[in-house]
């Protein structure tokens, strides 16, 4: 084990997840990443031609642009790293219980 090594990455905590419509949840998380990607890069763009131009659901896309929603494990994994988890070695305060 290295001692100052982060202990936590962002795909061990997605394996906690359901991936739901999913096969496995880090699905969820690229194609979040990318919808989220295409909607700055083309910021007229409507959850439609999002969904054309990526190939995934509209529905899925929809709930990312126009509500700004996202799915639990991206969520998850931002919370995480508002708390500095992911950057935690076992040196770290959080390791001393």
């Amino acid at each position: 084990m290295e001692w100052d090594a982060p202990v936590l990455e962002a795909c061990d905590l997605e394996r906690t997840y359901d991936g739901g419509a999913y096969s496995y949840s880090w699905a969820a998380v690229l194609d979040y990443q990318a919808g989220r990607r295409y909607s700055n890069t083309h910021p007229n763009k409507g959850s439609h031609a999002i969904s054309s131009a990526l190939e995934i659901p509209r529905g899925r896309v929809r709930s990312w642009v126009g509500y700004d929603s996202k799915p639990d494990v991206v969520r998850g994994i931002e919370v995480a790293r508002e708390y500095g988890w992911l950057e935690a070695s076992p040196r770290d305060d959080t390791f001393q219980a």
